[in-house]
């Protein structure tokens, strides 16, 4: 899958997706200090899963009705950082078929699918 990690993901996340062969740019390294905008316009041109912490895009669709092509939120604490990167490739090993046009929500319990209004 290709992936457009937020500036505020761990880079552990960033290097877990890699190492299972995800397409991964990081908007660290790639555009640091790009706008949550710019990135959501980013996510839909290149089709590529946006990979965050920050509930703002959760708004951006919901609220906003902005379009977006998929989103994943990660709504684990940072005492619980290590298992962020194995509950992403839990949902991407799950869900995977399911994630374009959708928002997934991941904590350290469960997984939540809400797909965008259309």
């Amino acid at each position: 899958m290709r992936f457009l990690a937020d500036e505020n993901c761990e880079p552990i996340v960033v290097k877990t997706l890699r190492d299972f062969g995800h397409d991964v740019d990081y908007i660290a390294e790639s555009a640091p200090g790009a706008s949550d905008l710019a990135i959501l316009q980013r996510n839909i041109v290149e089709e590529r899963v946006i990979v965050t912490e920050d509930a703002d895009f959760s708004s951006m669709v919901f609220q906003a009705q902005m379009p977006a092509y998929s989103i994943i939120y990660i709504r684990i604490p940072s005492a619980h950082q290590s298992a962020k990167s194995l509950r992403i490739v839990e949902l991407l090993q799950a869900h995977h078929e399911h994630l374009v046009g959708a928002i997934a929500v991941v904590t350290v319990r469960k997984f939540r699918l809400r797909r965008f209004a259309a």
